[in-house]
């Protein structure tokens, strides 16, 4: 019993035993149906070679035999399947592993191979198997290099950008420590590898700016915000400012980054260029001062500081230069641009730091006196500019003198917008201009009447010459010794259909400076000829030649046509030449003598005669008048005026002044015409200081030509009878 006991269990033991083999074998044929499931995935070669280099056997893999792997290669040499130079390389491989101390020591090489279709790479490692070979896994890893090389031309590629690049890129921890500034950043101060104790990236930016800085990226960081952008200054090594145009990127979230990214370029050209346009824009290029934009600007301020202020007044001065355009065309205008910078920093030293002053243009400047404490201030500034401007400028090494008219406006409830304050500040300038007090004016409301009204009056002018309203009255001049008329003075005049007769000084300033009194002229010229035509043929043969004499205006004078219309008109009314006397005002002589010479000796040129009018009222000297060709010297009516039968025998006073215009006249060959006759007593005393010919209202006045046509007929061989003169100019319409 015991023996079968022990069968049994034998039995059972044997039994169990298979059943251990069995479920061992299965489990192995399982783990290699794994094995080779993992090597039939794999793309890549497996293969045991010697130590010597012979392939022993290749395991199935999903890598497929091509030209690099022929079929056959069991039992070759790796030089034979490869080429001897990376045979060689793999043996070197298989060495180092044998060489290595660590069994588990893995070599691995990479092999580029040529094939048609371009080049193919391996990645070839070895790693120790039985005690004589070797375990080589060799895999394609085309893809990868090929990968590898874009992924290397692209860093080049942006690594290029960044080192050429002239924008600065810097990638800044929001503390302000700089993990990476790009090469470009070199010339500022702060650079990568700085010291970090004070925040490198805000160590070098202007200490106006830091804060602008430092809360965009607060910003950033707290609301998670992409981007922001800013302007920024950062100084150079060389200690200049810069100004960047700056754009932060948040990439904190980047592992690759883990910084905010901040690219900044430079715009401190377009910077300057842009402070030097707002210059152009707001200043005056030639005297720095603000131009009229700025000036509207500040002046608009004041009206709505005005509205909030009751206590607050303030006043606008317009303040023109006398006769500047002389200094331009004596001087040149380069003297006249220094005369302006001069007259610029007068003005400017007589006003406060709270005022401005502006250049309006040409000669024209404007100023604001702000928060005035009463009206006089004004006034006050306005003596202590004239007496500034009154100082000679010293130009060159020449002393060029000025002056100038001054408008004061000061603000009233009644003023709406800048424009009208500046409006009214220049009429009371006009106003100011040409008088012979303290030169300024304060404007008032009568003003702006009265240049409504001339304005009115320059509209209607333009339409009055070919409307035919304007006409031509003559004063006879008379030759004293004989009482005969020798000649008539031709004077506008101009009929306005609403106003009626418009006196001459009222519209011929107007006309002047409105540019009318060119056609104006040149209109009165041809009818004044045409009128003397007529008018010689009335009169007996004995009489005489009898002249005409027409007033040129500055303007007129100056005019590039004035001697083809002299000579036109000469030729149309066939006048003669010598029958024409031109006269010009001894302050349109004085303004430019070398220019007025030239003209002068033009018009002589064409036969005319010339006289100076109003002798005696300008500046010139009396020696001065042999330099130019005048024929006849005319006596200013107010020296007549002011003779009197008491003083007639002194030779002192007005008298004195009457005799020695005579006595200079003789001397230089020219004959004299006496203005404004009114008593007998004048005509007799001129007469017997030796004055040949005169014109007044004792003779006559100004008439129209059919009034002059009766006085000829009824004068008795052209004797000039004062008796029928005064009777006729009695029924004569006013002139």
């Amino acid at each position: 019993m015991a023996a079968l006991a022990w069968v049994w269990r034998l039995r059972r033991r044997i039994h169990s035993t298979f059943g251990d083999l069995e479920q061992a074998n299965r489990e192995l044929r399982e783990s290699a149906s794994q094995l080779r499931a993992v090597f039939n995935s794999m793309s890549s070669l497996v293969a045991e070679v010697s130590d010597n280099g012979y392939v022993l056997r290749i395991l199935p893999t999903r890598f497929k035999p091509d030209e690099t792997f022929p079929d056959g290669v069991v039992d070759l040499h790796l030089e034979s399947i490869f080429s001897r130079h990376i045979g060689a390389m793999l043996m070197e491989g298989i060495r180092e592993v044998r060489a290595a101390s660590a069994q588990d020591e893995i070599i691995s090489r990479e092999f580029e191979f040529r094939v048609p279709g371009g080049p193919r790479w391996l990645l070839v490692t070895f790693s120790s198997l039985t005690a004589s070979s070797m375990l080589m896994v060799a895999r394609e890893i085309t893809r990868l290099k090929s990968a590898q090389k874009e992924v290397m031309s692209k860093q080049r590629f942006y690594s290029a950008l960044i080192r050429n690049s002239r924008d600065i890129i810097s990638v800044v921890e929001p503390g302000g420590r700089v993990i990476f500034e790009s090469p470009s950043a070199a010339s500022f101060s702060c650079k990568t590898g700085c010291d970090d104790t004070a925040g490198n990236f805000f160590r070098s930016i202007h200490p106006e700016d830091v804060a602008i800085v430092k809360e965009r990226f607060s910003s950033m960081v707290r609301t998670g915000m992409g981007s922001a952008a800013f302007e920024m200054r950062r100084k150079r090594n060389d200690g200049a400012w810069v100004v960047l145009e700056a754009q932060a990127t948040n990439l904190l979230n980047d592992d690759s980054v883990g910084g905010l990214v901040v690219n900044a370029h430079d715009i401190s050209q377009r910077k300057a260029f842009e402070e030097e346009l707002q210059r152009h824009v707001f200043l005056d290029p030639l005297t720095r001062l603000p131009n009229r934009a700025l000036f509207m600007d500040r002046l608009n301020h004041a009206l709505a500081r005005v509205q909030r202020h009751e206590t607050y007044r303030f006043g606008v001065l317009f303040v023109d230069m006398d006769r500047f355009k002389i200094v331009n065309e004596s001087l040149g205008h380069g003297v006249g641009d220094k005369l302006l910078q001069s007259i610029a920093r007068r003005v400017s030293s007589c006003l406060r730091k709270v005022d401005t002053m502006a250049r309006l243009g040409g000669d024209d400047f404007i100023v604001l006196l702000d928060d005035m404490e009463d009206e006089m201030e004004a006034i006050r500034v306005a003596e202590r500019i004239k007496e500034a401007l009154g100082e000679p400028h010293v130009i060159d090494t020449m002393e060029v003198f000025t002056s100038a008219s001054i408008g004061i406006a000061y603000y009233t409830d009644t003023y709406t917008d800048a424009e009208q304050i500046i409006r009214d500040a220049e009429t009371a300038m006009h106003r100011a201009k040409g008088t012979t007090d303290e030169g300024y004016k304060v404007f008032h409301a009568q003003m702006h009447t009265q240049a409504m009204q001339t304005l009115e009056l320059e509209t209607d002018m333009r339409h009055a010459l070919e409307r035919d309203e304007f006409a031509l009255h003559f004063q006879p001049i008379i030759h004293l010794p004989s009482m005969r008329i020798a000649g008539f003075e031709a004077l506008m005049r101009w009929r306005h259909p609403r106003r009626g007769m418009v006196p001459p000084l009222e519209f011929i300033p107007i006309a002047e400076e409105t540019g009318i009194i060119v056609p104006l002229g040149e209109w009165a010229l041809r009818q004044a000829c045409d009128t003397l035509a007529r008018l010689s043929a009335m009169l007996p043969e004995n009489t005489g030649r009898v002249t005409m004499s027409v007033n040129l205006s500055a303007r007129q004078f100056r005019n590039k046509r004035l001697a083809d219309s002299v000579e036109s008109s000469l030729s149309m009314s066939r006048v003669p030449a010598e029958a024409l006397c031109l006269e010009v005002t001894e302050s349109l002589v004085m303004e430019d003598p070398a220019r007025t010479r030239a003209i002068l000796r033009q018009m002589k040129e064409l036969g005319v005669n010339i006289a100076i009018d109003d002798f005696g009222t300008g500046y010139s000297s009396l020696s001065s008048l042999h330099n130019y060709p005048f024929d006849t010297l005319k006596i200013d009516q107010a020296f007549v005026r002011a003779m009197r039968e008491e003083h007639f025998t002194e030779r002192t006073g007005r008298n004195s002044i009457v005799r020695t215009i005579l006595a200079l006249a003789e001397s230089m060959g020219m004959s004299v015409v006496a203005e404004g006759i009114e008593t007998a007593f004048q005509k007799d005393a001129l007469h017997a200081m030796g004055c040949t010919h005169a014109q007044g209202y004792l003779f006559a006045k100004p008439m129209d030509a059919d009034s002059i046509e009766r006085l000829l007929l009824d004068s008795d061989d052209g004797v000039f009878d004062a008796t029928a003169a005064v009777s006729l100019r009695k029924s004569a319409p006013a002139s």
